[in-house]
């Protein structure tokens, strides 16, 4: 087993690609905490495992610091410690270029794509410093995060953000064995488009010129990289910005 009693903490858990990390954490090993907005859903975890004496979930959104607190009060007095962080939760905006990007909108994308996972990953450091260990940090961004097209104004900001934030990060804890990348998957088959309204129809236009005949991703793909960067075979990498696409960004 590759994360073997290693304590894990995923957000965005209950669906899609953290579900999947999840699953597949629990399969190898690992002790994970599942954080999600929707507790029901959350719930149903339970029906996907056989390994539920592993598994604790704790409903909250990412976008709120004192559930971000709360998470990790629980992680301290339960295990006193802390070994992966996963930072999946996020959410798109619906392809609004900047001129129709309300302040609503931007600060609802941010809130819960970036400011999220500096709350979490701030947590999380000042508890593995604590603990003098070695400590990993998986943050997963997209291709909007490389590249200005792929969405609209704040979910793009949203992401190259979190990817700045990481290699930041990367690099000031290397020296105290904690490192720290970046997934950015391509179109994945989740539902995290299944919130978007009134979709822009210009900003659509422009993202779907850029779309090209490549197959749209499955979960359990992130979720094989998402393993392997929690795991001790990639010790060695670190800061790297890891494009999980099925080619698109070679185009």
């Amino acid at each position: 087993m590759l994360l073997k009693d290693k304590i894990a903490l995923v957000t965005g858990g209950s669906a899609g690609m953290g579900k999947n990390i999840v699953l597949s954490y629990l399969q190898e090993g690992a002790i994970v905490i599942a954080t999600a907005r929707r507790a029901e859903k959350l719930e149903g975890l339970r029906n996907c495992t056989e390994h539920n004496e592993r598994l604790f979930l704790l409903p909250g959104d990412v976008s709120k610091k004192s559930d971000v607190e709360g998470w990790f009060a629980f992680i301290k007095e339960k295990f006193g410690h802390l070994d992966i962080v996963v930072n999946n939760a996020g959410i798109m905006d619906n392809m609004e270029p900047i001129a129709d990007v309300t302040d609503e909108v931007w600060e609802k994308i941010l809130a819960v794509n970036l400011n999220g996972p500096f709350w979490t990953c701030r947590e999380a450091i000042q508890l593995m410093l604590k603990q003098n260990t070695n400590g990993v940090l998986i943050n997963v961004a997209s291709g909007g995060g490389i590249g200005g097209g792929r969405s609209g104004a704040a979910y793009v900001a949203s992401k190259f953000g979190l990817v700045g934030l990481s290699r930041n990060i990367a690099y000031m804890y290397a020296p105290q064995g904690i490192r720290c990348n970046i997934i950015c998957p391509g179109a994945v088959n989740t539902e995290i488009g299944s919130h978007m309204n009134n979709v822009h129809p210009y900003g659509m236009k422009r993202v779907q010129e850029g779309v090209k005949n490549i197959r749209i991703g499955e979960p359990q793909e992130i979720a094989d990289l998402a393993v392997y960067l929690a795991s001790d075979k990639s010790s060695f990498i670190n800061g790297a910005t890891i494009v999980a696409d099925g080619g698109k960004g070679a185009w």
